[in-house]
Order: C-alpha cells, then sequence, then structure tokens
C-alpha cells in the first residue's frame, strides 16, 4: 500500500515537472517570437518602443534643425526648448524640433544662463539683458556698465556682473518681474562669481584682488532683507582667505550653504561659519561645484 501511495506521489511530481518544462517552452518560443518580430518590422518596434520602453517618436527618423550661418550663431538649452540665436534673431524650438516662437534679440556675443524654465540672455561687454520664461520675454533692460558675468537661481531672481565707467565692478540684482532690487558696489576686486539662494534671501560674491603683490580672494554674502532696511549694513559675511589663495567659484546647494571652490579645496558657509569639505591632492583631477548643488570630485 505504501509502495503505491509513493508511487502514484512520484507521478504527480512528474507531470508537475512537464507542465513547469512545455510552459517554460512555450514562452521561450514566444519571445524568440518576438524578438524576431521586433528586429523584422519597424512598425511593431515603434510601438514597443513607445509603450512599453515610454520612448517617445513622433516620425521614423529623429528631427534636425538646421542652421544656416553656423559662424554667428549661438545655442543654448534649456527646459524643454533649445534656442538659436543668430543675427540678432532668437528662434526657440520644441523638443520635437518644432519652432514655437521667434524674437529680435540686440546681442552680438550672448551669455547664457539656463535654470529651469527660465532663460537670461545678456551682451558680454554690451548693456542688454534679457528674460524668458519658457517661450516668452519676460523683461529686458540696459544696465549703467559693461555686463562681464550673469547667474540667476530657480526663480528667475538675476544677478547681473557689471564693470562700470570709474572701472568699478558691481553686481545688480533683479527680481522675476525684471524690477531692480539693489546694486553692490566693489573697490578694488575683480568678480570671480556670483549665486542667489534658492529661497530669494541672498547674494553670494566671490572676488579676487589683484592690485597688490598678492593675490587676495574674498566671499561676501549680503541679505535682501537688510539691503531694503539699511543698504551699508546688508553684508552678512564678509571673509578674506589666506594670501595666495585663488576663488574659482560659488554656488548655493538645496539646503541654502554657499559652496565655495578654491584652486587647492572645497568649502561650505553656513550660518555664516566656513566648514573644509575637501581638500585636493597631487592626485585630483577634476573637482565641480555646479552639479545641480552637488559637487564632485575626480582623483
Amino acid at each position: 500500500m505504501k509502495k503505491d501511495l509513493y508511487g502514484e506521489e512520484k507521478k504527480k511530481i512528474n507531470k508537475k515537472k512537464i507542465i513547469l518544462l512545455v510552459c517554460s517552452f512555450i514562452l521561450i518560443i514566444g519571445l524568440i517570437g518576438v524578438t524576431v518580430e521586433y528586429f523584422m518590422n519597424e512598425n511593431f518596434q515603434k510601438k514597443v518602443d513607445q509603450h512599453f520602453f515610454m520612448k517617445d517618436f513622433q516620425e521614423s527618423e529623429t528631427k534636425n534643425i538646421g542652421i544656416e550661418n553656423e559662424e554667428n550663431s549661438f545655442v543654448c538649452v534649456y527646459n524643454r526648448y533649445i534656442g538659436i540665436l543668430s543675427n540678432h534673431n532668437l528662434s526657440i524650438y520644441n523638443a520635437l524640433a518644432e519652432k514655437e516662437k521667434d524674437f529680435s534679440i540686440n546681442i552680438t556675443n550672448p551669455l547664457f544662463e539656463a535654470n529651469g524654465k527660465y532663460l537670461a540672455i545678456a551682451d558680454k561687454k554690451g548693456k542688454k539683458v534679457y528674460l524668458i520664461k519658457d517661450t516668452n520675454i519676460l523683461w529686458q533692460t540696459d544696465v549703467d556698465g559693461e555686463i562681464n558675468k550673469i547667474t540667476m537661481n530657480k526663480n528667475g531672481y538675476m544677478a547681473v556682473s557689471i564693470l562700470q565707467t570709474s572701472n568699478k565692478a558691481a553686481v545688480v540684482v533683479y527680481n522675476t518681474q525684471g524690477k531692480e532690487m539693489f546694486k553692490t558696489h566693489l573697490s578694488n576686486s575683480y568678480i570671480m562669481d556670483t549665486d542667489i539662494s534658492n529661497d530669494n534671501k541672498y547674494l553670494g560674491i566671490a572676488e579676487v584682488n589683484m592690485t597688490g603683490t598678492s593675490i587676495q580672494s574674498n566671499v561676501k554674502i549680503v541679505s535682501f532683507e537688510k539691503v531694503e532696511v539699511d543698504a551699508d549694513n546688508s553684508i552678512i559675511y564678509n571673509k578674506p582667505s589666506e594670501t595666495g589663495r585663488l576663488m574659482i567659484g560659488i554656488k548655493y546647494n538645496s539646503n541654502g550653504e554657499l559652496i565655495c571652490m578654491y584652486e587647492d579645496g572645497i568649502t561650505k558657509i553656513k550660518n555664516q561659519k566656513e566648514e573644509v569639505i575637501e581638500n585636493y591632492n597631487n592626485n585630483t583631477l577634476f573637482a565641480n561645484i555646479d552639479m545641480n548643488g552637488k559637487m564632485v570630485t575626480i582623483d
């Protein structure tokens, strides 16, 4: 009796194995068929790419944007758009290479700054500044001096570094509507970089004084709130670095900390205190702090 029971149980197990093998064989044949169909049938391949792999195709080929005058054309990318500036005309294309807008832009030597849906364009060593949101020009203005650099936060607040007629550097801050919020003057320094915090509360300035025998770098932080009440006392942080240490750039991260990049290392300023994040060594090949608020070093 036990033998019969064990023998019957053994047969059941064999049946399960046979069913599993048959299903596996059918599945393999099906996968082979789908794979062959994918590579042999272009229409089927497009449907699989579009609905399964989430690829978006409008035509069988990739769209191209033709540029007539390559030598005098400047290309920038922001949000879901591509901008091409040529002969004082800015053409904006969407992700499908379809032209959305044409603008007349009075700029010869453009500086581009993109952040999210905003695109800032300024004329290097000129006076014109534009702010574009998606496909619309929000505002444009002329500055009092020669434009050297522009930076912008994710909310469209812009800092324009200029050199005035007296050879004095200054930083002009504009809000999203193009209103000049304030202007900060520097005495004998060159502006290496600027950045505005994402909460629209602080302006960071990296400056370098080269008038003496040695380089002197300095970091300043201006409070937007205090500048409206008392401009002369609006600088809440002002600290020079060691003599001879060259400042490269600054960047606010998502935590509101000002990351400072020097030629020999990276620091951060938090609560008006500077902390060392990393000191470079002889094996450091690359460093960058402008990676969506994060820093990268490669040894």
